[in-house]
């Protein structure tokens, strides 16, 4: 499990940076934190609509 959640934080980091690149080059230095920013903040508004519920619903399970 510790090597699936390292492929997914060393693999997103090398992802983040590829696209960053040219997201600074087009925007300016700034915009590569703001689409970050917004980025999590829909993977967190998915996950919380899709498990939030079931999580309030049974937190011991």
């Amino acid at each position: 499990m510790n090597s699936a959640y390292g492929l997914f934080g060393i693999g997103g980091a090398a992802v983040g940076s590829l696209v960053s690149g040219p997201i600074a080059d087009a925007f300016g230095i700034t915009a590569p934190f703001w689409a970050a920013g917004a980025v999590m903040a829909a993977v967190t508004a998915l996950a919380w609509r899709t498990f939030g519920r079931r999580l309030l619903a049974h937190p011991g399970d």
